[in-house]
């Protein structure tokens, strides 16, 4: 991966096509290739961007996308980290899904069982993470996106219908909010990274004033 930063979008794109034309000339030395069409460029800016990116390798462009995951973490172009929740609660739910499949209300797995396939499995995935993408928690959708995946564990455990609300299911079934996991798990990471400290604590204030509201 190349990273550039710049405040200017013209010099990125300069500095990008002159690394990549220095990779491609190393390539020839070590017989060593790369594919343009295997490449993708992603460009991070909040602002408008007023031309076309141009990233080219040999004779051949590189894609700009809008987004890319990388390391399990779903990156786009305006940092929101909208894409990475909707990725993450689809696999989530696609996994309870298949759990369906052998745990039905009246027979299947435990309320134990499930409990640890969710501690164990499904909240490590869905707050894969979690401290760079804390600010998504100032949107409502994105919370309630983030608790309708534990809903469906939390239905599974007391074996209810489908019209019992989040409260009560979770209440019931004893598991901690998911949002409060994510508060654990952030203020774990500032502990161990107070360089990030200053970023971190004041997105968990806000999610936690925003709450109370």
């Amino acid at each position: 991966q190349v990273v550039i930063v710049s405040e200017s979008l013209l010099l990125c794109q300069l500095a990008g096509n002159n690394i990549l034309s220095q990779m491609l000339q190393k390539s020839v030395v070590k017989k060593s290739s790369f594919s343009a069409s295997k490449s993708n460029a992603l460009v991070f800016s909040k602002r408008l961007i007023p031309f076309e990116v141009e990233i080219v390798l040999g004779n051949d462009k590189v894609p700009v996308s809008s987004s890319k995951r990388l390391l399990g973490v779903t990156l786009d172009s305006k940092l929101n980290w909208y894409n990475h929740v909707d990725k993450q609660t689809t696999t989530c739910k696609r996994l309870l899904f298949l759990l369906n499949r052998c745990c039905k209300i009246k027979w299947g797995l435990n309320k134990e069982v499930l409990r640890h396939i969710w501690s164990g499995c499904i909240e490590h995935i869905l707050l894969y993470c979690c401290a760079a993408w804390v600010r998504v928690l100032r949107n409502n959708s994105m919370v309630h996106k983030l608790e309708s995946v534990q809903r469906l564990i939390a239905l599974k455990m007391i074996k209810s219908f489908k019209t019992v609300s989040y409260e009560a299911a979770l209440t019931i079934s004893g598991l901690p909010h998911v949002i409060g996991r994510i508060h654990e798990r952030v203020l774990s990471y500032a502990v161990k990274h107070p360089s990030h400290y200053n970023q971190i604590i004041p997105c968990l204030l806000y999610t936690s004033d925003a709450a109370d509201e």
